[in-house]
């Protein structure tokens, strides 16, 4: 039971850092992607267009903050995800070591 337990750990562990690492390397392209999506919106606010840029609930995106926030949404989500399964490979990790005869 132990060598599956540990398996199971490594790999839980491996997939959470693998999720971690994925977000912080796109993290060049959604600075990118934010840029532009700010530029547009000034462009529409400049044409009078308010109320254009709206998230998938509906809600505004006709603010630079609400922009941000909008962009780091997944970026949170995915690193909690993350830290959620490192941390459970480690406790797999740790229950298989104590138990191990």
């Amino acid at each position: 039971m132990a060598p599956c337990l540990e398996i199971s750990s490594s790999l839980v562990a491996f997939v959470g850092g693998a999720l971690l690492t994925r977000e912080s390397l796109r993290v060049r392209g959604r600075i990118r992607a934010e840029s532009g999506l700010e530029r547009l919106r000034q462009i529409l606010e400049a044409e009078r267009a308010g109320g254009v840029l709206t998230d998938k609930d509906g809600k505004s995106l006709d603010s630079k903050e609400a922009l941000q926030l909008w962009f780091a949404e997944r970026t949170v989500r995915y690193s909690w995800v993350g830290f959620i399964l490192v941390s459970l490979g480690f406790i797999l990790d740790l229950i298989a070591k104590l138990i191990r005869p």
